[in-house]
């Protein structure tokens, strides 16, 4: 018994940890990196829009244009680095997965062998019903003589 119980308490811990780590690295790397880009690109993307409705000369709108094109170009480079750095993490993210999902079943077993077990105590143990409380009497037992000599 203090073996099953040891085995789903190392196991529980094991497999919180994990959770805990996957849940800790997709808030840190996944979801706030992909919004948080958005959010860049978004701005970036209405500032240019602005920037080239307020040109009225076609010589500032072609320069403003070229200019756009290297940003462009170079915000492409930025995000084939943070795509790679995405990648890697995403990949490290699945990693951690399948690490956990041998221990997912594990865990259930034991629990479930525990819970087995445990029953079994439950039902092997007598059960008692308490039909009148205890009191302490007034005065020693002894046998009434007296009495009983009458009945006789």
């Amino acid at each position: 018994m203090a073996q099953i119980n040891d085995e789903v308490a190392q196991l529980t811990l094991k497999v919180q940890g994990k959770r805990r780590q996957m849940e800790d690295f997709r808030v840190r790397h996944i979801s706030v990196t992909l919004e948080r880009e958005e959010n860049d690109i978004l701005g970036r993307v209405k500032g240019q829009t602005d920037q080239s409705a307020g040109l009225a000369d076609a010589r500032e709108e072609v320069n403003a244009e070229r200019d756009t094109v290297v940003r462009v170009a170079q915000q492409a480079s930025g995000n084939r680095d943070t795509l790679q750095q995405f990648a890697s993490r995403f990949n490290e993210f699945k990693t951690m997965r399948e690490e956990l999902a041998p221990l997912e079943p594990l865990l259930r077993d034991a629990t479930q062998r525990k819970a087995r077990q445990d029953a079994g105590e439950t039902a092997r143990r007598p059960s008692v019903r308490l039909i009148e409380a205890a009191f302490a009497p007034r005065q020693p037992w002894a046998p009434q003589h007296t009495r009983d000599a009458a009945i006789v």
